[in-house]
């Protein structure tokens, strides 16, 4: 328990430094005027993951701890498909309807949208390994990997905001191949029939 704790505080402290250092570099790196446009297009894409999730995750994680006799794949993979759908459309029309940012920025912010939402999703899923190894292995990485994108892109002098929501989605797209790797091995087909809740399950995950 302890070790976990530790390996949690070290996330957390790991994550605080590495955001620092790429909210430093990306604000030099980009002046005010970049540093303001891709703060009103993050703004937008973020909290439109956030409203996608749906608490889905937490449902999913709860489902498979409660029934551990129920088959959760096919809830996993429609609630995934759910989940990214609505981050990249509730993107979209926030973008078009506001029309706050550089139209030019649309395809980058609603697929950045869309990855972040199914990258939250299956990470959060990863809480189902006890240890939160992977959990907490997937919040090192994905900053990690965000904040060794933009230092590339400065050292090649290229960096610029659509540059800088590319390099989000790889970092986003990490997450999610790390974590589906991990539920394709966790949630493995098993009967369900014993459970009390057999018909009203068999209906909507048949």
């Amino acid at each position: 328990m302890f070790k976990n704790w530790l390996y949690t505080f070290f996330t957390a402290g790991f994550l605080a430094i590495t955001g620092f250092v790429t909210s430093v570099v990306v604000a030099r790196g980009l002046g005010a005027e970049g540093r303001g446009e891709l703060a009103s297009v993050m703004l937008i894409v973020t909290l439109s993951a956030s409203l996608s999730q749906l608490g889905l995750s937490q449902a999913v994680v709860y489902m498979a701890r409660a029934f551990s006799n129920l088959n959760i794949k096919k809830t996993f993979l429609i609630s995934l498909s759910l989940v990214t759908l609505c981050g990249g459309v509730t993107s979209f029309v926030a973008i078009v309807h506001f029309q706050q940012i550089n139209m030019a920025l649309l395809l980058p912010a609603v697929v950045l949208a869309a990855a972040l939402s199914a990258g939250g999703f299956t990470t959060a899923i990863t809480q189902l390994d006890s240890s939160l190894a992977v959990y907490n292995g997937l919040r090192l990485a994905v900053p990690l990997a965000l904040m060794t994108s933009v230092l590339g892109l400065i050292l090649l002098k290229i960096l610029s905001v659509e540059l800088m929501l590319w390099g989000h989605v790889v970092a986003a797209g990490l997450a999610i191949c790390i974590s589906m790797q991990w539920a394709s091995k966790k949630f493995t087909k098993i009967s369900y029939k014993r459970t009390p809740y057999f018909k009203y399950f068999r209906k909507y995950l048949s």
